[in-house]
């Protein structure tokens, strides 16, 4: 095996043991909201790791672009995905074990999202200038 096959199966091998935990977290974590972010916190280290990994099993010019397309976009597609899916919890009243919510205090009466907050006392930007 060359180096390059070596660093490969050891990239391959560190994002399975990063699925792996994610999966035990999966079921261990108390909350969907911390479930999707060990979900997305294991896809933004593991897929990665495993993509330059199988990249260095069959090098080439097209996987390379292959293989940047996906470091380039992954980041985006991750964060925005688990950030709708935890909105999505959210407003369908998803429960938070710890029973802790920095938003109850300025939700509705009505349960609705909009944001009751009362205007902040104190200089507002215009009184800056």
């Amino acid at each position: 095996m060359s180096a390059l096959e070596v660093t490969g199966a050891v990239l391959v091998l560190v994002g399975t043991a990063v699925l792996a935990v994610a999966a035990v977290g999966l079921f261990r974590l108390p909350d969907p909201y911390a479930r999707t972010m060990c979900l997305t916190l294991a896809s933004s280290l593991a897929l990665p790791a495993m993509v330059v990994g199988a990249w260095c099993f069959h090098p080439g010019g097209w996987n390379a672009v292959k293989v940047v397309v996906v470091l380039v976009l992954l980041p985006y597609t991750s964060s925005v995905g688990s950030t709708v899916l935890n909105r999505a919890g959210y407003l369908r009243g998803a429960s938070l074990e710890p029973a802790f919510d920095d938003l109850a205090p300025h939700r509705a009466p009505d349960g609705s999202a909009h944001d009751v907050r009362p205007p902040a006392e104190g200089p507002g930007p215009r009184d800056l200038q």
